[in-house]
């Protein structure tokens, strides 16, 4: 859950039902309001009460992205790595990523399924919109999926802020966006079987240096032009350009 816009005085008992339990990160203190809170903000992770669940120790660099990181088990199954990550859309875009790419890298090298959900305010929907470029390569260097393919918020225009991002193929299927809306947003739902995570061995090409001139070599890559290379999206991309 993003923007759970919860503080100190709301207890856990007054917000979880009967066989559910709730981790919370809620904003922390602005310095300097009377309220000494910032309004708005905060995430969670609900869920029940039969499931192993433990923080993880991956957290938010300043104030760019609000998160909440956690290993999910259930009894005789594997870990796996679970998140939610809000953006504010008053947070710089650059520092937001920076951020967001620290985190999925650190969820990655704990080496379980890793699923992370929520409101990036990066709308996917327009291509040429601020950050999609550099989120997408992101997410491609680090061999990830964004699940969501359909608008999340629908007023007062259609866009696609609410996503997730997993290292686990082949669950498009799985994926639904309930088109009645609870709040601002739609809610995003995935179901994924825990089970254990294998990677698929793919082709590659290599070639021998032995007998490689240096001098010639750095000669010829201070003499290229690199510009087509740093407009592609992609470390695929790039090697073949």
């Amino acid at each position: 859950m993003t923007e759970t816009w919860l503080s100190d005085p709301v207890t856990d008992r007054v917000l979880v039902f009967p066989g559910y339990r709730l981790l919370r990160r809620d904003r922390p203190a602005q310095p300097g309001r009377n309220d000494s809170r910032q309004r708005g903000g905060g995430v969670a992770i609900l869920y029940r009460d039969n499931l192993n669940v433990t923080v993880l120790n991956i957290t938010s660099v300043g104030a760019a992205c609000e998160s909440l990181w956690a290993s999910v088990a259930g009894k005789g199954h594997r870990s796996t790595t679970v998140g939610v990550v809000y953006r504010p859309p008053s947070q710089s875009m650059s520092d937001g990523l920076s951020d967001l790419y620290n985190q999925l890298h650190a969820s990655l090298s704990i080496g379980k399924p890793t699923f992370c959900l929520g409101d990036l305010n990066i709308d996917l929907l327009r291509q040429d919109g601020p950050g999609v470029r550099r989120y997408l390569s992101i997410l491609n260097d680090l061999s990830l999926y964004q699940l969501i393919k359909t608008p999340t918020h629908l007023s007062p225009s259609e866009t696609l802020l609410d996503h997730i991002i997993t290292n686990v193929p082949d669950l498009e299927t799985s994926i639904q966006v309930p088109s009645e809306p609870i709040a601002d947003h739609l809610t995003i739902i995935v179901r994924a079987p825990f089970r254990r995570l294998r990677h698929r061995p793919s082709p590659f090409s290599m070639r021998p240096w032995r007998k490689t001139n240096w001098d010639a070599l750095c000669l010829q890559l201070l003499l290229a032009d690199w510009d087509p290379v740093y407009r592609e999206v992609g470390i695929d991309r790039k090697v073949a350009e």
